[in-house]
């Protein structure tokens, strides 16, 4: 459960309230959420490890199979705003 003053939200409500924002201010919040995360810096795990330097090796053999995270936001954006 989170509180927010008097109120007291469980993760359900939460998330009902989230996707009720229009999904350009979704985007929004999971882009801010994730640079909060980001700069945690949480250790990998093996895994993870694993998986990020399977694609880091299929980005430099490929690398026009693959765009960067500018503009994979610019792409999103135009799509957002197209809607």
């Amino acid at each position: 459960m989170m509180t927010r003053g008097e109120d007291t939200l469980s993760k359900a409500d939460l998330m009902q309230e989230i996707r009720r924002l229009p999904f350009a201010e979704r985007v929004e919040l999971l882009e801010e959420l994730w640079n909060e995360a980001a700069s945690a810096r949480p250790e990998l795990l093996g895994w993870q490890r694993d998986l990020l330097e399977q694609r880091l090796r299929d980005a430099e053999a490929n690398p026009e199979d693959w765009v960067s995270w500018d503009e994979a936001k610019q792409r999103l954006q135009r799509q957002i705003h197209s809607l």
